[in-house]
């Protein structure tokens, strides 16, 4: 989880330093924008993304999930075997 977790950290610095002018945040906290402010977004970003990730995988049952990911390719392969799943 922790190597997830700085992953998903590297993800957030890299797209914030690519995507996100300075001026925008500068314009937020009201001082010179440095590095450090850059990794103090990406830091932020990705805990809320960790927690609101747990969160909603406590929401989340394992037969909704797996309905989710696997329904939608299923029934697609149903109807283009005419109504036979094959199995």
């Amino acid at each position: 989880m922790i190597t997830l977790y700085a992953v998903l950290f590297v993800v957030y610095a890299l797209g914030t330093a690519v995507f996100v002018p300075t001026s925008v945040i500068g314009g937020q906290l009201e001082h010179a924008i440095g590095f450090g402010d850059y990794l103090e977004l990406a830091w932020l970003t990705a805990s809320v993304s960790l927690v609101g990730g747990a969160l909603g995988s406590l929401v989340e049952g394992d037969d909704s999930v797996r309905n989710a990911a696997y329904r939608a390719y299923a029934d697609e392969r149903i109807e283009r075997n005419g109504g036979s799943d094959g199995g």
